[in-house]
């Protein structure tokens, strides 16, 4: 179940924990319902017959709402990704841009994921994971692609941000992974910047996606998401009325031309409305 709000007015929490390798799918989906995980992700090991029947033993509805694929490398794509639509997987998560080392890599990347991914139905999210200090490096694959509405991301959380986080907050960003990496001696999660950066990103309703390095750091990184979330404040009223908006473009001037609640939002907000009388002619 996710993690509700102790005041209400913000949206539920949804946890997930990342698996690698060592450890079958079927083991994954026991030990993280155990520990109340949300849902799980996990390598799609095509060539590896225990992980193969291992996942062909989950039921599927478990599949559909609980199971993400990660795609560990771009070799790997075509068969990994075949693999995931066959078994109708909740998400898909691509392989990181940090495999991208030269301007080539991404342009082939890009090559790839338009014949596989963008041009291809599928019944699953795809999440591109991009670590947080990569903008530019994501920013030029979307661009590479056209801009596809169906490419959301998982945002890695490193000790890099990048030179302006904020930008993040304007990105379709699915799902935040945390790894243990950041888990200070505190019980927080990384810098003051690092926690404000993914509380902007959980009150826009991101999922969260926890990487442990082992499975005794699973237990305090879950603890130290959850308290941050928990800190989080109601929204306003006018917070709540400008969340619709988040992600919509508009001309400065477009909602005097308009009826509806996009000319409400611009009247009742006071610096746009004085900034709009003020205006010459």
């Amino acid at each position: 179940m996710p993690i509700a709000h102790p005041h209400g007015g913000v949206s539920p929490l949804y946890l997930g924990r990342c698996f690698d390798g060592d450890r079958l799918p079927q083991a994954a989906v026991t030990d993280a319902g155990g520990m109340g995980f949300d849902y799980i992700a996990v390598p799609l090991n095509v060539h590896d017959a225990d992980a193969v029947d291992s996942m062909l033993s989950i039921e599927a509805k478990v599949c559909q709402s609980s199971l993400v694929g990660r795609i560990t490398s771009v070799s790997q794509l075509q068969p990994q990704l075949s693999w995931a639509r066959y078994l109708s997987t909740y998400g898909v998560c691509l392989p990181s841009l940090a495999q991208m080392e030269t301007e080539a890599d991404l342009a082939n990347y890009a090559a790839m994921l338009k014949r596989e991914v963008v041009t291809t139905a599928t019944p699953s999210q795809q999440w591109q994971k991009v670590p947080s200090g990569m903008w530019a490096q994501w920013n030029a694959l979307r661009s590479l692609l056209n801009h596809p509405l169906s490419l959301t991301i998982a945002l890695s959380l490193s000790q890099d941000l990048g030179p302006c986080p904020d930008r993040w907050l304007g990105e379709p960003v699915r799902v935040v992974i945390i790894s243990s990496d950041l888990l200070t001696g505190a019980g927080t999660i990384g810098t003051p910047a690092h926690q404000r950066l993914l509380v902007a990103l959980m009150q826009r309703k991101a999922q969260v996606l926890l990487q442990p390095a082992a499975d005794d750091l699973a237990g305090p990184l879950k603890a130290a998401v959850s308290a941050l979330y928990h800190k989080m404040p109601s929204p306003s009223g006018y917070e709540k009325y400008c969340e619709p908006y988040y992600d919509i473009l508009q001309q400065p001037l477009q909602p005097l031309k308009v009826s509806g609640s996009s000319s409400n939002q611009f009247s009742v907000d006071s610096a746009a409305m004085q900034a709009w009388l003020v205006l010459p002619g």
